[in-house]
């Protein structure tokens, strides 16, 4: 399953859900793919993705660019195991993270 720019317009609490929904329509062993610009940890770098962050902060009243480290902390609470986190290098500024469904 591909959940691609999705986050980025999502608060904490409806990434959450939307997280919970994944794992229900995935049977265990499943993977997931999360696609989507990410920040580094303190949300300042890299300065476009900040950027970025606070257009999505603006238009979708609590989106913005998640760090990846917060996305598989997400993952890891609803029933994940993150297998790794790859950016997708130059031209895109986006991140993959790759994740399966435990038991």
């Amino acid at each position: 399953m591909l959940l691609s720019n999705l986050f980025q317009t999502e608060s904490e609490e409806n990434g959450k859900l939307i997280l919970s929904k994944a794992r229900e329509a995935l049977r265990p062993g499943g993977t997931l793919l999360v696609h989507g610009v990410m920040t580094d940890p303190d949300e300042t770098k890299p300065s476009d993705a900040a950027m970025f962050s606070l257009v999505m902060y603006v238009l979708f009243d609590q989106g913005r660019a998640w760090p990846a480290e917060t996305l598989s902390s997400w993952l890891a609470q609803e029933g994940f195991g993150v297998r790794f986190t790859r950016p997708l290098g130059p031209p895109f500024r986006s991140k993959l993270i790759l994740a399966t469904r435990l038991e």
